[in-house]
């Protein structure tokens, strides 16, 4: 992934950049042929969404639905799990 976490903590990137760069990542994932491949990414993806919501870069509102669709898709991914508690406790 070629989002620096320490860029968006220093240089505020549009949240409409954030946005559209998690929403490719997780199309990204969904279009994969490769299983392998595809749950490497999931997971790489899933660790850089925990990271993005726990220093609130990101704002879950937004991107909530997608994110928790995203992590039903893969269940049996243990940090897609990680991240839908994460979301669940953010929510509500």
């Amino acid at each position: 992934n070629g989002l620096s976490l320490n860029a968006t903590k220093e240089e505020d990137l549009p949240k409409e950049f954030i946005h559209c760069y998690i929403s490719h990542c997780i199309t990204s994932c969904e279009a994969m042929m490769d299983k392998f491949l595809q749950i490497r990414f999931v997971r790489l993806v899933c660790v850089l969404l925990q990271s993005l919501l726990r220093k609130s870069v990101v704002d879950i509102k937004g991107l909530f639905a997608e994110i928790q669709a995203f992590c039903l898709t893969f269940p049996r991914v243990k940090e897609a799990n990680l991240l839908f508690r994460l979301i669940k406790s953010i929510e509500g």
